[in-house]
């Protein structure tokens, strides 16, 4: 009942601040916009309470699967109801899609030059999303296409196609973590409720909608086929994680990880084994990239450029020093070599960790989880879907860390609420701060705590 009464209570929110009708001209004032955020914090606390206790009961199996997955179809049904009110991203997704029925429409052009300056869809992307081009890949550019050949169709609808096939991606991916959790010794509803139940999938997936939910499922998958029984199935679980990157660039890491930590034991000792992968995984990463046409344009996607106005970091440990150079001491230049030594240092240690890992899944759980908390400069909640599944593969401390972000990770979307819209570069640098500090600090305690206290001890 709290999970549901959470998902319910979001709905006054999210049809004052949705993202098909209100734009910075139309927020709401601040004495209506702060009783919304503590609003929407208490939804957040009542999706985590609800789902930390469904966990509890789900791995002493005193609930049992089917009433997991009745659970998730109420809850995320329920959700629904509410229209997109977090993420602006799914007007992108719109935006691709229209583009690609333009009659001569090219991705390669900013969307603002295909559709024009009059199309209503245009006039409530952001400004500088106008003047952007797609950073995704071609899978997920065919779903686009398909919604938006869906005939007579308000924005709102084809908003809400997009939440209603998260929606089911979501139930698949239970499914999947269901299996997995069954082929790790725990209940099969533990590991349904620990994805379909929680407030990230809940909030980042249906009702953001976001295309990261497509990684959570593919990840589910190469989980599960990398516990086949036969040792001849296992390396399969590189497919799924391969398919990935039709979706998005981000599946390189989930990707890189595992095959690293997969292929150590039979390198570990020859020398030139390591040689000759690292020349292969050379030329298939440029043949990759050549493939998705991402050889000129990668860096800027990744890392931004020190051409921008704004540095490509948000919510992040190094939007800290790259804040201070940029706005501080006007050194847009030493910011972006700031944001190389990050991404340098968080590649260093995913092959960190892949290599003292034993065991593929564990080592992308906890490299992805770790990348994703402190060394990712584009910090944003939805990429953690790709983790969830593998919680199972995480020790008691980093599973419960994991378990918090998902809380915290949704809860500083109160503070991002409240301050939208805010042009001040001290204003904005302050918030995303707090920000900040919202989502990683309560993760980081229960790291540090020798004993974290939880709701539901898995076995490892």
């Amino acid at each position: 009942m709290l999970g549901l009464g959470g998902t319910l209570l979001l709905g006054p929110v999210a049809q004052r601040f949705r993202i098909d009708q209100v734009r910075c001209d139309a927020w709401p004032p601040w004495p209506e916009r702060l009783a919304l955020c503590l609003l929407y914090l208490l939804c957040v606390l009542l999706l985590f309470v609800g789902w930390q206790r469904l966990l509890r009961l789900a791995e002493s199996q005193a609930v049992s699967l089917r009433q997991v997955l009745g659970t998730v179809g109420l809850w995320h049904g329920a959700l629904l109801l509410s229209p997109p009110f977090l993420s602006d991203d799914p007007l992108f997704y719109l935006a691709i899609g229209r583009v690609l029925h333009a009659p001569q429409g090219s991705l390669s052009q900013p969307i603002l030059s295909v559709l024009g300056p009059q199309d209503d869809l245009v006039r409530l992307l952001p400004i500088h999303w106008q003047q952007g081009t797609t950073a995704y890949q071609p899978g997920f550019h065919a779903l686009t296409w398909l919604v938006e050949a869906l005939p007579q169709l308000s924005i709102a609808g084809r908003l809400k196609v997009y939440q209603a096939v998260s929606g089911v991606l979501v139930l698949g991916t239970s499914l999947l973590a269901a299996a997995v959790a069954k082929r790790r010794g725990l209940a099969p509803g533990y590991g349904a409720a620990l994805v379909g139940l929680s407030p990230l999938a809940l909030l980042e997936a249906t009702l953001s909608a976001h295309n990261d939910v497509w990684l959570m499922l593919l990840v589910a998958l190469a989980a599960w086929l990398g516990l086949h029984r036969s040792r001849h199935y296992r390396p399969l679980a590189l497919l799924p994680l391969l398919a990935g990157l039709l979706v998005k660039v981000s599946a390189l890491l989930a990707l890189f990880t595992w095959g690293v930590a997969s292929l150590r034991p039979h390198l570990r000792n020859r020398p030139l084994g390591w040689l000759a992968l690292g020349t292969l995984g050379l030329g298939v990463g440029l043949g990759i990239l050549r493939w998705l046409h991402l050889d000129s344009q990668l860096l800027t996607v990744v890392l931004g450029s020190p051409d921008l106005p704004w540095d490509h970091c948000t919510r992040s440990l190094e939007c800290l020093p790259r804040s201070i150079l940029r706005y501080g001491l006007d050194r847009p230049d030493l910011s972006y070599r700031v944001g190389l030594l990050f991404r340098i240092v968080g590649g260093l240690w995913l092959l960190r960790v892949a290599w003292r890992a034993s065991d593929p899944a564990a080592a992308t759980a906890f490299g992805l989880l770790s990348y994703y908390l402190y060394l990712h400069g584009w910090a944003q909640s939805w990429y953690l879907l790709s983790v969830l599944p593998l919680r199972p593969f995480l020790s008691q401390p980093r599973g419960r860390a994991l378990e918090v972000l998902c809380g915290s990770g949704c809860a500083y979307y109160a503070l991002a609420l409240f301050r939208n819209c805010t042009t001040e570069p001290w204003q904005v640098a302050l918030c995303e701060l707090a920000e900040g500090l919202i989502t990683v600090l309560p993760p980081t305690i229960v790291l540090l705590r020798k004993e974290p206290l939880a709701y539901v001890r898995p076995a490892p």
